[in-house]
């Protein structure tokens, strides 16, 4: 009888290790679900930074181009009023 008692207790030991192992090993992949979110995240922020510094670089150069059609206009108005002029 005891030794039936002692081959109980051992499967009852490698019944709470098995479950140890499972939840490490859930563990451990929960930590790793989490990187890869973090991860995700962390490329969707520079995604998203890199595209508004897209668009100001745009903003950037539509002023610029702008203020040269300013310019184009206010040279043609001096060269009407030089023209007129002569």
């Amino acid at each position: 009888m005891r030794r039936f008692d002692s081959v109980i207790a051992e499967l009852n030991k490698l019944n709470k290790l098995n479950k140890l192992n499972k939840l490490n090993k859930l563990n451990k992949l929960n930590k790793l679900n989490k990187l890869n979110k973090l991860n995700k995240l962390n490329k969707l922020n520079k995604l998203n930074k890199l595209d508004k510094l897209d668009k100001l670089d745009k903003l950037d150069k539509l002023d610029k181009l702008d203020k040269l059609d300013k310019l184009d206009k206010l040279d043609k108005r001096f060269e009407k009023i030089i023209f007129c002029s002569l």
